[in-house]
């Protein structure tokens, strides 16, 4: 059985991957925790300059496994939400640029961690949404920080508060996005741009990052705080008929009913 992340290091570029093609490469518990894992591994490893983080198949990442969502415990639900938010602070303490690669679906916790990558990039194809609230979910990873920062608090109102689904053409106007790729071309043109980042790169660059990343600090810090608080006020089972209404019609969906 392959593993749920991939990693690839090639000419001081590591491509870390989420590999579940299956479920649109949804994470659940034991996903994420290896994706922690890699992080860890990349951000050590010496022969590592520059991060790609992407998706196998036509997907970055639809965000949490709701059939693994519709049985969870509180209990559970919490040491799951404690190591997403966890990563947000991984991807931002990552002394290596990082550029998510975004193709196909990217929803929910899965977008969410794109917000705390240094460059994102996507194809045309690429959709974005955060539908936590259609699900009587609530938004983790420093959303409630990093979305308004990107594209501007009204948007991050309407896109958190509708759950609508948005195209790239959408994402780079208003700079979700940096840069829209052709389809079929994704992987090759974040692997050219980590090149260039690499080939530029001096000792300054993780001392640029870290300054950047400064002025926002105790802001991100603050928004994990407060998404915390308030998912340990919810509980988990007071959204599963949202999610078990979900999951039903998207079954119905695939079989044509």
């Amino acid at each position: 059985m392959e593993p749920t992340i991939l990693k690839s290091v090639e000419d001081g570029i590591a491509v870390v991957s989420f590999n579940r093609p299956r479920v649109r490469n949804a994470f659940n518990h034991a996903t994420l925790r290896l994706l922690a894992l890699t992080l860890d591994e990349v951000a050590s490893s010496p022969e590592v300059e520059c991060v790609v983080l992407t998706g196998e198949g036509d997907t970055f990442c639809s965000g949490d496994d709701l059939n693994e969502a519709a049985t969870i415990t509180d209990e559970q639900h919490s040491n799951i939400l404690e190591v997403v938010q966890g990563l947000t602070y991984q991807l931002r303490a990552m002394p290596k640029p990082v550029i998510a690669a975004i193709d196909g679906y990217a929803v929910g916790g899965g977008l969410e961690l794109t917000f705390a990558c240094d460059i994102r990039i996507a194809t045309e194809r690429a959709r974005f949404c955060t539908p936590e609230v259609t699900r009587s979910l609530l938004i983790s990873n420093a959303t409630s920080s990093l979305l308004p920062r990107l594209i501007g608090d009204g948007r991050a109102r309407e896109m958190l508060f509708t759950g609508r689904m948005y195209d790239a053409a959408w994402a780079h106007r208003v700079g979700l996005i940096n840069e829209i790729v052709p389809d079929g071309e994704l992987r090759a043109r974040a692997v050219n741009l980590a090149r260039d980042i690499v080939k530029s790169a001096s000792p300054t660059l993780p001392v640029t990052k870290q300054l950047l990343n400064a002025v926002t600090q105790a802001e991100v810090k603050a928004a994990i705080d407060g998404e915390t608080a308030a998912l340990q006020t919810t509980s988990i089972l007071d959204s599963r008929d949202r999610i078990q209404e979900f999951l039903s019609k998207t079954t119905a969906a695939q079989s044509g009913a």
